[in-house]
Protein backbone atom coordinates (compact mmCIF):
# COMPACT_ATOMS: atom_id res chain seq x y z
CA UNK A 1 0.00 0.00 0.00
CA UNK A 2 1.37 3.40 -0.96
CA UNK A 3 2.37 5.91 1.84
CA UNK A 4 0.07 8.68 0.76
CA UNK A 5 2.29 12.43 1.87
CA UNK A 6 -0.02 14.97 4.09
CA UNK A 7 -0.18 18.44 2.85
CA UNK A 8 0.36 20.63 6.22
CA UNK A 9 -2.59 22.90 7.01
CA UNK A 10 -2.46 26.22 8.23
CA UNK A 11 -5.50 28.54 9.58
CA UNK A 12 -5.48 32.35 7.37
CA UNK A 13 -5.64 34.70 10.25
CA UNK A 14 -7.59 36.41 8.07
CA UNK A 15 -10.61 34.95 6.67
CA UNK A 16 -9.93 32.00 9.75
CA UNK A 17 -10.17 28.76 6.92
CA UNK A 18 -7.68 25.82 6.54
CA UNK A 19 -5.97 26.06 3.77
CA UNK A 20 -2.61 24.06 2.45
CA UNK A 21 0.39 25.59 3.58
CA UNK A 22 1.69 26.18 0.53
CA UNK A 23 -1.04 28.60 -0.61
CA UNK A 24 -0.77 31.29 2.26
CA UNK A 25 1.73 33.54 2.66
CA UNK A 26 3.96 33.34 5.65
CA UNK A 27 4.71 36.67 8.09
CA UNK A 28 7.06 36.34 10.23
CA UNK A 29 8.20 38.20 13.63
CA UNK A 30 12.06 37.97 14.17
CA UNK A 31 13.66 37.37 17.10
CA UNK A 32 14.57 40.99 17.16
CA UNK A 33 11.13 42.05 16.96
CA UNK A 34 10.93 42.88 12.86
CA UNK A 35 8.09 41.74 11.21
CA UNK A 36 8.53 40.70 7.51
CA UNK A 37 6.69 38.70 4.99
CA UNK A 38 8.55 35.20 4.20
CA UNK A 39 8.39 33.86 0.92
CA UNK A 40 11.16 31.40 1.73
CA UNK A 41 9.44 29.35 4.95
CA UNK A 42 12.36 29.69 6.40
CA UNK A 43 13.04 32.73 8.66
CA UNK A 44 13.48 31.97 12.34
CA UNK A 45 10.68 33.52 14.56
CA UNK A 46 7.01 33.35 14.90
CA UNK A 47 4.98 32.65 11.92
CA UNK A 48 1.15 33.63 11.06
CA UNK A 49 -0.08 32.83 7.74
CA UNK A 50 -2.31 34.97 5.62
CA UNK A 51 -4.01 34.07 2.27
CA UNK A 52 -2.50 36.48 -0.66
CA UNK A 53 -5.93 37.60 -1.30
CA UNK A 54 -5.55 41.69 -0.37
CA UNK A 55 -9.05 41.28 1.68
CA UNK A 56 -7.78 38.97 3.87
CA UNK A 57 -4.98 40.96 4.79
CA UNK A 58 -7.32 43.77 5.06
CA UNK A 59 -9.49 41.29 7.69
CA UNK A 60 -6.38 40.47 9.73
CA UNK A 61 -5.24 43.99 10.16
CA UNK A 62 -8.97 45.32 10.67
CA UNK A 63 -8.86 42.46 13.30
CA UNK A 64 -5.83 42.79 14.75
CA UNK A 65 -5.37 39.32 14.42
CA UNK A 66 -1.81 39.82 13.39
CA UNK A 67 -0.53 41.89 16.09
CA UNK A 68 -2.02 39.09 18.47
CA UNK A 69 -0.31 36.86 16.88
CA UNK A 70 2.74 38.60 17.30
CA UNK A 71 1.86 40.29 20.42
CA UNK A 72 3.67 43.42 18.87
CA UNK A 73 2.45 46.70 16.90
CA UNK A 74 2.44 46.60 13.50
CA UNK A 75 2.75 50.10 11.56
CA UNK A 76 0.46 50.83 9.00
CA UNK A 77 0.93 49.47 5.23
CA UNK A 78 3.99 48.03 6.72
CA UNK A 79 3.91 44.79 5.73
CA UNK A 80 1.87 45.54 2.29
CA UNK A 81 4.41 48.39 0.98
CA UNK A 82 8.18 47.57 2.39
CA UNK A 83 7.41 43.61 3.52
CA UNK A 84 8.03 44.99 7.39
CA UNK A 85 11.51 46.39 6.61
CA UNK A 86 12.99 43.10 5.94
CA UNK A 87 15.96 45.26 3.93
CA UNK A 88 18.31 43.84 1.42
CA UNK A 89 18.86 40.78 2.76
CA UNK A 90 16.54 38.36 4.61
CA UNK A 91 16.63 37.32 7.69
CA UNK A 92 17.65 33.75 6.89
CA UNK A 93 20.63 35.09 4.70
CA UNK A 94 19.77 34.92 1.39
CA UNK A 95 19.84 36.92 -1.05
CA UNK A 96 16.58 38.53 -2.62
CA UNK A 97 17.92 39.85 -5.65
CA UNK A 98 19.03 36.06 -6.51
CA UNK A 99 16.26 34.26 -5.93
CA UNK A 100 14.10 36.79 -8.17
CA UNK A 101 16.96 35.08 -10.85
CA UNK A 102 16.43 31.86 -9.92
CA UNK A 103 12.43 32.73 -9.99
CA UNK A 104 12.90 34.25 -13.91
CA UNK A 105 14.68 31.22 -14.79
CA UNK A 106 11.98 28.77 -13.20
CA UNK A 107 9.81 30.76 -15.26
CA UNK A 108 7.91 31.58 -12.56
CA UNK A 109 7.93 35.38 -12.47
CA UNK A 110 6.87 37.70 -15.22
CA UNK A 111 8.63 40.72 -15.34
CA UNK A 112 7.50 44.28 -16.81
CA UNK A 113 4.55 45.80 -17.39
CA UNK A 114 2.50 44.09 -19.59
CA UNK A 115 3.71 40.84 -18.67
CA UNK A 116 2.72 40.96 -15.61
CA UNK A 117 -0.46 42.93 -15.72
CA UNK A 118 -1.74 39.75 -18.18
CA UNK A 119 -0.98 37.30 -15.29
CA UNK A 120 -2.30 39.78 -12.73
CA UNK A 121 -5.67 39.57 -14.77
CA UNK A 122 -5.73 35.78 -15.51
CA UNK A 123 -5.03 35.17 -11.77
CA UNK A 124 -1.69 33.57 -12.12
CA UNK A 125 -0.38 36.33 -10.15
CA UNK A 126 0.17 35.92 -6.28
CA UNK A 127 2.60 38.97 -5.84
CA UNK A 128 3.43 42.25 -7.95
CA UNK A 129 6.89 43.85 -7.24
CA UNK A 130 7.97 47.08 -8.06
CA UNK A 131 11.05 48.99 -7.38
CA UNK A 132 11.65 51.70 -4.75
CA UNK A 133 12.64 54.94 -7.54
CA UNK A 134 8.96 53.19 -9.66
CA UNK A 135 6.93 56.70 -10.10
CA UNK A 136 3.98 57.49 -8.00
CA UNK A 137 1.52 56.89 -11.74
CA UNK A 138 2.95 53.30 -12.23
CA UNK A 139 2.43 52.76 -8.12
CA UNK A 140 -1.55 53.45 -8.41
CA UNK A 141 -1.58 50.98 -11.83
CA UNK A 142 0.10 48.36 -10.13
CA UNK A 143 -1.65 48.83 -6.86
CA UNK A 144 -5.32 48.58 -9.09
CA UNK A 145 -3.95 45.72 -11.05
CA UNK A 146 -2.97 43.78 -7.57
CA UNK A 147 -6.68 44.25 -6.33
CA UNK A 148 -7.91 43.54 -9.63
CA UNK A 149 -6.33 40.14 -10.01
CA UNK A 150 -6.41 39.46 -5.82
CA UNK A 151 -2.84 39.54 -5.02
CA UNK A 152 -0.11 42.05 -2.64
CA UNK A 153 1.61 44.16 -4.07
CA UNK A 154 5.39 45.22 -2.38
CA UNK A 155 7.49 47.60 -3.12
CA UNK A 156 11.19 46.45 -2.43
CA UNK A 157 14.26 48.66 -1.45
CA UNK A 158 15.69 47.97 -4.68
CA UNK A 159 15.95 50.38 -7.86
CA UNK A 160 15.17 49.38 -11.14
CA UNK A 161 18.69 49.45 -12.00
CA UNK A 162 19.63 46.90 -9.20
CA UNK A 163 16.05 44.60 -10.33
CA UNK A 164 17.20 44.95 -14.06
CA UNK A 165 20.87 43.67 -12.90
CA UNK A 166 19.55 40.94 -11.03
CA UNK A 167 17.31 39.90 -13.72
CA UNK A 168 19.41 40.15 -16.70
CA UNK A 169 17.24 43.39 -18.25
Amino acid sequence: MPKVKKIPQRQCVGCREMKDKKALLRVVRSPEGAVSLDFTGKKPGRGAYVCPDPECLKKARKSRALERAFETAIPPRGLRRHGGGAGRRDMSGNNVLSLLGLALRGGRLAVGEEPAALAAKAGQARLLLTSSDAAGNTLRRVEHLAEEGHCLHLTRPFSKAELGGALGR
